[in-house]
């Protein structure tokens, strides 16, 4: 009896555990989801990060799938159209209005078309009570109202036409032939979303309203509003603005495309002349099981388990490849088009070494496949997955609006779920930790297999000949799979980090500086550091510490070796691998990364607030125990010397290099890397240098910012910082102060075989570096791409996406206005004379008022945000203190945006707008010549 009791309750629990996998994942109950009569679906969620901004998205299910042959290029067409006007915001009003309301077009309103979707996004700063109300409109608007205006289709079509233009090159020309196997020749073979130039250019409003008509309706669309909102509110806005739009009578069906599978072999190499390197990459296509319930959710946790035991084992093998031929070598599983997963393996591979190079990677796969993971690899997994799910609970009041987007519209266009993360929390960590190898290890086989895969070739076209064909490749991989695997064996770790502490040194001297809620303390070896508090985000810390002298400080002779200090990070530390380096911090978050610039030296990081002592010895022994691998460095050089050899296949890489060179007045160490230099460097000098630098922690500078409290902070400073090395070499040389050539000068620079030409303009100068004079220059900046936005763009139809960068340095006093843009050859004279022509204006009239307001709505927009998050106050901090300028400047920012009126700035224009220290760029396709 007592067995039947028993084995009742067993089935009894085998039922309660069914029924438990079974049940569907419940959502989010802050999540306010909800369909109205017409279809509409919306998605509202209250989030306070960041405070008075929202964050709003109208997606549609239309992309370039639904066109037919004669509507190729029409979804994103419409996506253009837009913004061009609508029912209520007419012309340029839209783009216009949002500008105003510090709103910037292309940074922060935008859209994207893809095969499958269209998505508008607009990001809004809620200043004032009617501008959600007035956002929610645009939404409307889009929904359902562009105007779709005969005049604006045609202006439209160069803008197009010029972004097509943008994207035509090597890539493109490659990506047209092998595209068809990897879509398996389906229609998302023929339907890029860019569309076809003859179809651009024959298209009318009625065409395009036909088509509007047809896809841009209410059954499919939805709405995502998340941010600093009443939810209520905006559910009622959204019902009565929304709830009358219209689905047309005898609607079309969308009809959901899918990619068959192939379920054979398929092969396709591909040539470029200006390809470097030769490729291999092997696909496989997969269903990807939707995930619904509980079950389907363990499943979908264990695959992004496996995953990532993947990548580390690869990583693993990789970095421990004794001789690897390869340049680079890549394995992920990722989600592809229509339901289905790509399984993608890519080697690519240095001169005459393809052969090699694939089976050293492929050899990693069969290996893990004869005998699955380790024990070892399956427990970091668990831990690295509950680590990073246990910081993302505890942040989970930190997340910022734009993090809740994408799981939205995926629930909206994949039907994804949306758990609450306290719910995942809870599952998770009850069954994670129970998970075996048995659970992990049957997915490999199903994943690694040599049929049913997509082969591509890709290669220099003077390797044409050499590449292998499909039997080659097929004879490869049977000789590899014929071998015997032995068991994948790890290293034991050898012992801990820091076996022994340093001792400790002390602070000095300490100073509070209220207003910006910073300490600044000083220890006893020299260094100084600054502690900026925070909440913005928990469990993060952001830290970055930094001394003068950089590869300037070098003679020319030397400069190539100063240029490879960066590498040594590459390489372990304290006598530990990356391999093992990443053993031993498995499960903690941080990294360390030391670097080398023209000016300055240092070592920049980040780290959990639990594991801050861990990321501090990291950072005291990136001081005191560089790790050389002299392995590695020469596979370094001579990849770099590889590269030098094929340099100029890459017309963008001329054009780079001559813009390099010339903007740094012909200074030899900004000629293109010199083989037999690269060759002379080596490892001991590399290392040299930056113990040179980094045993002189006196001068360094330390900012910290993040979740953390000072005065818990302060024995860890000390302890780690503060036991540093205080000594004074003497290998860093004197500076040398490189500056923009003055006069006018125009290089021209043929290369390339595409029908496009690219446009950089640089202006420079003397700069007295002020708080306002740096202010009243990314002033000019923003205003100036403002007006060729709309001259070279809206007007002429003949660019896309002009661009204009202002920067300045203290040291040397110098600014520089970059201009740039890309174009048809044919309009380089033209749009040239078109920059000159607002250049003028500018510096005889100034700036229009309402182009000055959105520059400020702009800047207050960002500053507001900027402020609330840690990086801003750690590149700010430590720019200021580099540049020995007042800590606390950012708090009158706004006493000296008030100084940029029409005035300062025309007298800015005048003085940084001036054509007489003016240097033209120009890329030609070598016909041209």
């Amino acid at each position: 009896m007592i067995k039947k009791i028993t084995a009742c309750l067993g089935m009894l629990m085998c039922m309660v555990c069914l029924i438990s996998a079974a049940q569907p994942i419940p959502q989010d109950p802050s999540i306010r989801k909800g369909k109205l009569a017409n279809g509409f679906t919306y998605y509202i969620k209250a989030n306070k990060i960041p405070e008075k901004s929202v964050q709003l998205q109208l997606v549609n299910n239309v992309g370039s799938i639904l066109e037919d042959e004669k509507e190729r290029g029409y979804a994103h067409f419409i996506e253009h159209m837009s913004f061009n006007g609508t029912k209520h915001f007419p012309g340029n009003e839209m783009v216009d209005f949002l500008e105003k309301a510090g709103v910037k077009f292309g940074a922060d309103l935008n859209a994207y078309t893809t095969f499958d979707e269209t998505v508008y996004e607009l990001p809004l700063t809620l200043n004032n009570s009617g501008i959600l109300v007035k956002g929610l409109r645009i939404m409307r608007d889009w929904a359902q109202e562009a105007s779709l205006d005969a005049n604006e289709i045609e202006k439209e079509k160069g803008v197009i036409l010029e972004e097509k233009r943008l994207k035509s090159g090597m890539q493109d020309r490659m990506s047209t032939q092998y595209m068809p196997m990897v879509f398996n020749h389906s229609r998302y073979a023929n339907r890029n979303p860019i569309g076809l130039e003859e179809v651009i250019n024959s298209a009318s409003s009625e065409t395009l309203k036909q088509f509007y008509k047809n896809w841009y309706r209410p059954d499919l669309q939805a709405l995502i509003v998340v941010g600093d909102i009443d939810v209520n509110f905006v559910e009622n806005q959204v019902k009565m603005l929304f709830g009358s739009l219209k689905k047309p009578l005898n609607a079309k069906s969308r009809i959901v495309y899918t990619v068959p599978l192939a379920l054979k072999d398929q092969y396709t190499k591909v040539t470029d002349a200006e390809m470097s390197v030769s490729t291999i990459q092997l696909m496989r296509k997969q269903v990807s099981k939707p995930v619904a319930t509980i079950a389907d959710y363990k499943s979908d946790v264990i695959s992004t388990i496996f995953r990532q035991m993947l990548a580390s084992r690869i990583n693993e093998r990789k970095y421990s490849q004794q001789d690897p031929a390869f340049k680079s070598f890549t394995v992920s599983v990722q989600p592809f088009v229509s339901g289905l997963n790509m399984f993608s393996f890519e080697v690519s591979a240095t001169d005459g070494k393809l052969k090699t190079a694939f089976e050293q990677g492929w050899a990693i796969l069969l290996q893990l496949k004869a005998h699955g993971f380790t024990a070892s690899e399956l427990e970091r997994a668990k831990k690295q997955y509950l680590s990073a799910l246990g910081n993302s609970v505890k942040n989970k009041e930190h997340r910022s609006s734009k993090d809740f987007i994408s799981g939205l519209k995926d629930n909206y266009l994949k039907n994804s779920v949306l758990p609450s993360i306290e719910w995942e929390q809870q599952l998770v960590t009850g069954f994670v930790p129970l998970l075996k190898l048995s659970d992990i290890n049957p997915m490999i086989s199903d994943l690694i297999r040599d049929n049913n895969l997509d082969m591509l070739v890709i290669g220099p076209q003077s390797q044409k000949d050499l590449l292998p064909d499909e039997a080659t490749l097929r004879d490869w991989m049977n000789t590899l799979s014929a071998k015997q695997y032995v068991p994948y064996r790890e290293d034991s770790l050898r012992g801990v980090l820091m076996p022994i502490l340093p001792v400790a040194g002390k602070v000095t001297a300490k100073e509070q500086l209220d207003q910006t809620g910073l300490t600044k303390i000083t220890l006893s070896n020299g260094i100084k550091v600054v502690l900026k508090p925070t909440n913005f985000k928990k469990e993060e810390i952001l830290f970055n510490g930094f001394g003068q002298g950089g590869t300037f400080s070098f003679s020319k002779d030397r400069f190539y070796d100063a240029s490879l200090v960066s590498s040594i990070s590459g390489f372990g530390l304290a006598g530990f691998s990356p391999v093992e380096l990443s053993r031993m911090l498995n499960g903690k978050t941080l990294s360390i990364s030391p670097y080398f610039s023209n000016r300055s030296h240092g070592i920049s990081g980040m780290s959990s607030t639990t594991d801050i002592e861990t990321a501090l010895q990291m950072l005291y022994l990136q001081f005191t125990q560089p790790r050389g691998d002299s392995v590695r460095f020469n596979l370094l050089k001579d990849r770099i010397k590889e590269g030098v050899s094929k340099r100029y296949l890459n017309p963008e890489t001329i054009f780079s290099d001559t813009i390099n060179h010339v903007l740094n007045n012909y200074d030899s160490r900004f000629l293109p890397p010199d083989s037999s230099r690269i060759s002379s460097v080596t490892l001991d000098n590399v290392l040299k240098i930056y113990r040179g630098y980094f045993e002189d922690a006196s001068k360094f500078t330390f900012v910290f910012t993040g979740d953390f409290e000072t005065e818990k902070m302060i024995p860890l400073l000390e302890r780690y910082l503060g036991a540093l090395p205080s000594k004074h070499p003497s290998t860093i040389l004197e500076e040398v102060n490189i500056k923009i050539p003055a006069g006018q000068i125009t290089k021209k620079v043929y290369a390339g075989t595409e029908n496009k030409s690219t446009v950089k303009i640089t202006l420079s100068g003397d700069f007295k570096y002020t708080p306002l004079n740096n202010l009243l220059l990314t002033a000019l900046g923003d205003i100036l791409e403002i007006k060729l936005i709309q001259t070279l763009r809206e007007k002429a139809s003949e660019v896309y996406n002009p661009s204009v960068k202002a920067s300045c340095t203290k040291v040397p006093g110098s600014y520089n206005i970059s201009i740039s843009f890309g174009c048809a050859p044919s309009n380089v004279d033209n749009l040239y004379e078109m920059v000159s022509v607002e250049l003028q204006k500018l510096r005889n009239e100034g700036p229009q008022a309402e182009d000055i307001l959105k520059f400020k709505a702009n800047q207050l927009k960002n500053i507001r945000l900027s402020i609330k998050e840690n990086g801003f106050w750690l590149s700010y901090l430590s720019n200021q203190m580099e540049n020995q300028e007042d800590l606390s400047q950012v708090d009158t920012f706004e006493k000296y945006l008030d100084q940029v009126t029409a005035v300062s700035l025309k007298t800015a224009a005048e003085n940084y707008l001036k054509e007489e220290n003016k240097i033209t760029f120009i890329l030609l396709p070598q016909r041209s010549k």
